[in-house]
């Protein structure tokens, strides 16, 4: 599940959208719990579409494999302000 309260675009010259998301389990539970990745919005071309844009969102973090679910909501906030190039979102648990 992909937050869309949190997409934000990037300072990088193709304005890269990047936003956190959960794992589906996870989805309530408190922050403290894990489960969080980072994910980025992609165009692809569509064949005999009317615009011929389709936009879709891919994973970039967590790229490893193993019984880890995901990325604590620290480590996922971290990420996401190193993506954006700047300090979107502190970079501590919710109180």
């Amino acid at each position: 599940m992909i937050y869309d309260h949190t997409a934000r675009k990037a300072n990088d010259k193709n304005k890269t959208t990047y936003a956190i998301g959960r794992n589906d389990v996870d989805h309530g539970k408190q922050p403290v719990d894990g489960g969080y990745s980072i994910w980025k919005r992609k165009a692809n071309y569509r064949q005999g579409a009317k615009d011929q844009m389709a936009w879709s969102w891919v994973k970039v973090a967590p790229a490893y494999s193993g019984k880890k679910t995901g990325l604590s909501f620290v480590d996922a906030v971290k990420i996401m302000n190193k993506k954006l190039k700047r300090k979107e979102f502190i970079e501590e648990l919710p109180k």
